[in-house]
């Protein structure tokens, strides 16, 4: 089972307040956002402030978490 939040996403030119899903194979977004990233599409995490970066393949999905949440 993987880590679960809830969170304001940005992601394929799109926003909103959706779940993100970290899997071990994968991330998924649920919601009004649907979306399932391969972990072989991620290029890279970073953290500004509260929030937790993911560099993909289909580009960046930033999403607002708290400071310890985007750290973990």
């Amino acid at each position: 089972m993987g880590r679960e939040s809830a969170a304001q996403l940005w992601f394929g030119g799109a926003t909103g307040f959706r779940t993100l899903l970290l899997e071990s194979a994968e991330i998924i977004l649920r919601g009004d956002l649907q979306a399932r990233i391969p972990r072989s599409d991620v290029l890279g995490f970073g953290v500004e402030q509260d929030d937790l970066i993911i560099d993909t393949a289909h580009g960046p999905l930033r999403a607002s978490l708290s400071a310890k949440d985007a750290a973990a």
